[in-house]
């Protein structure tokens, strides 16, 4: 049980971990229009890792709900 919700916890870091690069993607995006495509890329692969770790931040919630039922 403890090791469950110390598991929801990594999670939870790592999506604010992700987040955090998905504003400094949005933050590089709006600084550098010059290399506008593959900065693009880079954005939308940071976005990718952010939607990926918002998914695991739901199954932190899940395992969360199942810990306190």
């Amino acid at each position: 049980m403890l090791s469950l919700a110390m598991l929801s916890l990594a999670m939870l870091s790592l999506a604010m971990l992700s987040l955090a690069m998905l504003s400094l993607a949005m933050l590089s995006l709006a600084m550098l229009s010059l290399a506008m495509l593959s900065l693009a890329m880079l954005s939308l692969a940071m976005l990718s890792l952010a939607m990926l770790s918002l998914a695991m931040l739901s199954l932190a919630m899940l395992s969360l709900a199942m810990l306190s039922a």
